[in-house]
This record gives C-alpha cells, sequence and structure tokens, in this order.
C-alpha cells in the first residue's frame, strides 16, 4: 500500500470522530513528517484506539515528536509501532513517554537512534510502571547505550526486551548482566547479533544463576 499524506489526513479526520475503531495498521504507506502530524493530532481526541502500527512511513524526527507529545495527553493507546522510520539520534522520546501511562508496548527498531536516542529511552522510562515489552533492536545503541537501558531491568516492570543488532560487547553485556541480578520482572530477553562471545556467555550464566524471572533468552549469532 501506498496512500500517503492526503489520505493520512482523511483517516486522521475519521479518527477525531469514531468512537469504535482499536486496531489501526498504516504499515508501508508513505505518509512522511505531515500524514503523521495529522494522526498525531486525532490522537489527542480518540479516545478508544489501542493498537497503532506506523511501521515503515518516513515520518522522521519530525513526525515522531508529533506522535509522541500527542502520548502527553493519549489515556488509550497501549500498543505503537514506529519502527523504521528514521527517528534518528535524538532526545524527543524524554518528556511524553515520562507523562504516558498507559502504553504497554513499544517498537521503536531499526531507527538508528544510537546512545543519545537510548539515553532519552533510558530517563523516559526509567519510572514507568507499565511498559511491558520495548524492542530497540537494530539501532546501534552500542556499549554505552546499552548500560542506560540496563538501569530500565532494574527500577521498571519489563517482561520482554529486545536489543538484538545494536553493537554490544562485553561492558555492554555486563551492564546487562548486572541487572539482571536483581530484576525480578523479565521473562524474555533477546540479545541475538550481538558481539558478546566467550566471555560475555559466561557473564550472563552467571547472571541466570541468581535471577528467578526469566523464562526465554535469546543468544543466536554472539
Amino acid at each position: 500500500n501506498n496512500i500517503g499524506y492526503p489520505e493520512a489526513v482523511a483517516i486522521a479526520d475519521g479518527l477525531k470522530t469514531n468512537t469504535t475503531l482499536t486496531v489501526l495498521n498504516l504499515n508501508k504507506n508513505n505518509i512522511g513528517p505531515q500524514g503523521a502530524i495529522a494522526i498525531a493530532d486525532a490522537l489527542y481526541i480518540n479516545t478508544t484506539l489501542k493498537e497503532f502500527n506506523l511501521r515503515n512511513n518516513d515520518i522522521g524526527p519530525q513526525g515522531a515528536i508529533a506522535i509522541m507529545t500527542a502520548l502527553v495527553n493519549n489515556t488509550t493507546l497501549t500498543t505503537l509501532d514506529l519502527s523504521n522510520n528514521k527517528i534518528g539520534d535524538n532526545e524527543i522520546m524524554t518528556e511524553s513517554f515520562i507523562q504516558n501511562t498507559t502504553l504497554t508496548k513499544l517498537n521503536i527498531s531499526l531507527n538508528k537512534i544510537g546512545v543519545v536516542g537510548a539515553k532519552s529511552i533510558a530517563k523516559a522510562f526509567k519510572k514507568n510502571t507499565t511498559l511491558r515489552k520495548l524492542d530497540i533492536s537494530w539501532n546501534n545503541i552500542s556499549d554505552d547505550g546499552t548500560k542506560e537501558i540496563a538501569e530500565l531491568l532494574i527500577n521498571t516492570k519489563l517482561d520482554i526486551l529486545i536489543i538484538s543488532m545494536n553493537a554490544i560487547g562485553i561492558e555492554g553485556i555486563k551492564s546487562i548482566s548486572r541487572a539482571l541480578k536483581v530484576n525480578t520482572t523479565l521473562k524474555t530477553l533477546n540479545i541475538e547479533f550481538n558481539d558478546i562471545g566467550v566471555i560475555g556467555a559466561k557473564v550472563i550464566a552467571e547472571a541466570l544463576e541468581i535471577n528467578t524471572s526469566l523464562a526465554t533468552i535469546m543468544l543466536s549469532y554472539c
């Protein structure tokens, strides 16, 4: 599909008055930043939408800011997919996610958020008690960004954390390991396609001797 900006505006107008729609999937429709801004305006008003997939739409940082700002006031959306949208390495996520209390699943993978973006997410969700699933895979957050994300495992109630393909090495995995030793909620951890090697695997094994909640850990191509 490729509905583009004009149709996105039409959908946004419909969302403002609709009282039954709970799931909206706009994956790969090239709505761009302006289309995202139009949808964001609707999210200020809509009170029924629970799941929103905006994957592959080139919304960029401008569109992402609009969507995330809308989340400050939105109290119904629980699932948001912003993956592969060229958001980049900035701090746009902090304030909106600090104030949101309903989001339980966030996918922000494939956005090149880097260390700066990882720090922004960590700051935003540090005291959050509602988020259950976070996917920040394919973002090149490296060891420094991983250290920030590891803090979430200490202070939040995450069930699922996906940090695969992020150029994570020994130092990053050590921070994850330390967090796992005190974490009591995480059930699934995906760290595939990271360069942790044998030493990193041993570090994780040590954490598993203490951790009592983790049920699934994915280590392929590490």
